[in-house]
């Protein structure tokens, strides 16, 4: 067994709370990038968060200077949206490529059960699309977009 699958990340959800399931998503999302979030912050403490700009942070995690302060803000704005089946995931994520837009098409391996026959079947999951502006996504997703989805 390699050291990668020896690690893993827990997330945790409140059913209590009664949020929906995209509030839900959002929150965990959250809970997700907290533990990178908090090194970048640890690792330049010292520094201003103006001259995390210029930091090396942003050269070799190639991000731009509104990636980055999305990561260490504190809102670090998600939203969940819906695709009704695995065609029209592929076709968003067609959509965001050809946009240049950054974007992250998540393929389960199948190792636990997603849906009613399939245990051991590699399935196309989630679409991350940015960090990036909000208008350069909404073309593409927004209500008035080009392939509009909705909100979960």
């Amino acid at each position: 067994m390699s050291k990668q699958d020896e690690t893993k990340q827990v997330l945790v959800i409140r059913r209590d709370l009664q949020m929906r399931r995209g509030k839900e998503g959002t929150q965990l999302c959250h809970a997700c990038i907290a533990f990178i979030r908090d090194r970048i912050k640890k690792a330049y403490a010292d520094e201003t968060p103006c001259s995390f700009r210029r930091c090396d942070i942003c050269e070799i995690l190639q991000l731009t200077p509104e990636q980055l302060e999305w990561i260490l803000g504190d809102l670090t704005k998600k939203v969940v949206l819906q695709a009704k089946d695995e065609a029209e995931l592929l076709e968003v994520d067609k959509l965001c490529r050809e946009a240049k837009l950054e974007v992250f098409l998540i393929k389960d391996a199948g190792l636990t059960a997603t849906g009613e026959g399939m245990q051991g079947v590699p399935t196309w999951t989630a679409l991350g699309i940015g960090p990036n502006k909000f208008e350069d996504i909404d073309r593409i997703t927004g209500p008035a977009g080009i392939h509009p989805l909705k909100l979960y």
